[in-house]
């Protein structure tokens, strides 16, 4: 094995153009997640990638980095209308990806067993900074469709 310097040269050499693309793009996720610890605007875009928060290029790009086991993920269940922040359904903790609670169906949790609307509160913590994102998920009755769209908190 050559190490890295050695990578980057032959990098640099190849006239393999999508190879180098791939090659260049592994750098850039590596540099990435090497500044999550020391830049407090890696660790936002970190902690906005499991929250759903970024474009879909920029969300794209970066599952080439290893998701953070290390950030606090926190959901919490409400009915639709009512996130008294003492009274959930439910309160839970997950590793990375904390929105699969919403879009993977065997965690639609309580939807899979109730129609209506539900707010999902997912909060998200890492070396000081928080994130809180709401997303509302309703289930019709009629055709057992689910909807799933990100809102504003509601003002109390």
């Amino acid at each position: 094995m050559r190490g890295p310097r050695g990578f980057l040269k032959d990098l640099r050499a190849t006239s393999d153009h999508g190879a180098a693309a791939l090659g260049a793009l592994l750098v850039l996720a590596a540099l990435f997640s090497l500044s999550l610890p020391i830049s407090e605007h890696a660790a936002r875009v970190g902690l906005e990638r499991f929250h759903m928060r970024l474009s879909y290029p920029a969300w794209a790009l970066l599952q080439l980095t290893p998701a953070m086991y290390n950030f606090e993920n926190q959901w919490a269940v409400y009915e639709a209308g009512d996130v008294d922040p003492t009274d959930p359904l439910t309160v839970r903790w997950m590793n990375h990806h904390v929105t699969r609670v919403v879009y993977e169906v065997g965690r639609r949790w309580p939807l899979n067993n109730h129609p209506g609307c539900f707010r999902y509160v997912f909060r998200s913590a890492y070396q000081g900074q928080q994130l809180t994102t709401h997303y509302e998920s309703c289930r019709s009755v009629d055709s057992g469709t689910f909807t799933i769209r990100r809102v504003e908190p509601e003002a109390r």
